[in-house]
């Protein structure tokens, strides 16, 4: 009996830290609570069909069910991060559209010639490509997007248009304490040009898990709300828009936004014979 309220104890406990991670890694609360339930039955079941009892000692039954626990807990949380859920885009043509799911962290009005570059835990990264390109010398709105673990890491086209530019910047591995260290994550750029000049979608992997792919090339045509590309584990995508093109910003930082759904701004003319991927 000593030994079942142990294990039971230690389930408990396992929970309340499951919740604090689960917390940590922004996931929905009734997602969350269905996990750990989850997580808390199948260690359970698994320790109870094991002969755990006759393999491990009984001071340590109450750890190997809190390893299950979390062990079921991690496999149906990453089971969940490689989702890639149906989208559809609103019906509003003049709708500019989030390119990855996560929360906007900051959102800047840009001036002519002004030097182009993201910011990534209070660091600095030029984008020196979009330096050389046409949309360094426009009026700009930058959007920035942080993933984490549990959003989904595929990301979408934010307009329909030719891809103009796919340009990879492979990443090295430096402390994060070296200051050269804030332009070494790897990054991918796509620039994406409609009925006017054209926006540009910058991944950022993590510093850590350096994995983006791309999902077309230079010279596609893609549709509004289209999979572009993927950054798996997560990091952040900036967006930037010509402010000859946005009417201002539909979001705020600290919101979440969806690829592919959530309204970012408005065009301020309607697009000219522009289809919309649904899916």
């Amino acid at each position: 009996m000593g030994t079942a309220m142990a294990m039971m104890a230690s389930l408990l406990l396992g929970a309340g830290l499951l919740a604090a991670l689960a917390q940590k890694w922004r996931l929905p609360a009734k997602e969350a609570a269905a996990l750990i339930m989850l997580a808390s039955a199948g260690a359970s079941a698994a320790l109870a069909l094991f002969p755990a009892r006759a393999v491990l000692q009984p001071a340590t039954l109450p750890l190997a069910a809190w390893a299950a626990q979390l062990a079921f807990f991690a496999g149906s949380t990453l089971l969940r991060f490689y989702r890639d859920p149906q989208r559809t885009p609103p019906a509003d043509p003049q709708a500019i559209l989030s390119p990855a799911d996560g929360t906007i962290i900051y959102l800047r009005r840009l001036a002519p010639g002004a030097v182009l570059q993201a910011e990534k835990k209070g660091r600095a990264m030029g984008l020196t490509e979009l330096q050389e390109a046409r949309l360094a010398h426009e009026e700009l709105w930058q959007f920035g997007i942080s993933m984490v673990f549990t959003d989904v890491h595929i990301n979408r086209a934010p307009i329909g248009g030719r891809v103009t530019l796919v340009r990879r910047q492979p990443g090295l591995f430096l402390s994060l304490r070296r200051p050269e260290a804030a332009s070494a994550n790897e990054r991918q750029t796509m620039l994406i040009e409609g009925d006017g000049p054209p926006v540009a979608v910058v991944q950022i992997a993590s510093r850590l898990v350096r994995r983006i792919r791309a999902f077309v090339n230079q010279g596609d045509l893609v549709e509004r709300g289209q999979r572009i590309g993927a950054i798996w584990f997560g990091s952040q995508v900036d967006l930037f828009v010509p402010a000859s093109l946005c009417g201002g910003p539909q979001v705020a930082p600290g919101q979440h936004v969806t690829a592919g759904e959530t309204v970012l701004c408005r065009l301020t003319s309607t697009p000219r014979g522009r289809a919309d991927h649904r899916g």
